[in-house]
C-alpha cells in the first residue's frame, strides 16, 4: 500500500528541512536560557560559592553554544577540514565537564542540605570543589 496525500495537503516535512532548522533553534533556545539565568544572577543580592559556580557554569554553556555554532558552520563551510570527530568530542567534553559538572557541584552543596533537612550543614568544601573543576 502506498501513501497517498490529499490534494492541497502537504506531506511530511523532509528530514533535511528539520536538520537545517534544528541547530539555529537549539542555539537560540540555549542563548535565551543563558540570558534568563544570567539576569537572575545579576539580580542576586550576595554572591557565594553557589552563585559563583552557577555563573561559571553559564559561562561554559556560552562557550559550549559558541563551539556548537562553530562546529555547525565548519560542517557547512569546511573552513577547518581536520576538525571532524575531534571537534565533536571536545564539544561534548566541554558540555560534560564545564556546564553539567560545574552546575551539579555548585547546586549540590545547597540542595543536599535542603533535601535532607539538615541545619547548619558545612559548605566549606564547596569553593575548593568548584575551583578544582574551573
Amino acid at each position: 500500500m502506498g501513501h497517498h496525500h490529499l490534494p492541497g495537503r502537504a506531506g511530511p516535512a523532509p528530514a533535511g528541512a528539520f536538520a537545517a532548522a534544528a541547530p539555529p533553534l537549539l542555539a537560540a533556545g540555549l542563548l535565551a536560557l543563558i540570558g534568563s539565568f544570567g539576569g537572575t544572577l545579576r539580580a542576586a543580592r550576595s554572591w557565594n560559592a553557589t552563585t559563583a559556580g552557577i555563573g561559571l557554569a553559564l559561562a561554559t554553556l556560552a562557550l559550549q553554544v559558541g563551539a556548537g555554532i562553530a562546529l555547525t558552520l565548519n560542517r557547512r563551510l569546511g573552513f577547518w577540514p581536520g576538525l571532524g570527530l575531534n571537534g565533536a568530542a571536545g564539544h561534548a567534553l566541554l558540555g560534560l565537564i564545564g556546564w553539567f559538572s560545574l552546575l551539579t557541584v555548585a547546586l549540590s552543596y545547597r540542595l543536599v542540605g535542603m533535601f535532607t533537612l539538615a541545619h547548619g550543614y558545612a559548605s566549606r568544601f564547596q569553593a575548593p570543589a568548584l575551583g578544582g573543576l574551573a
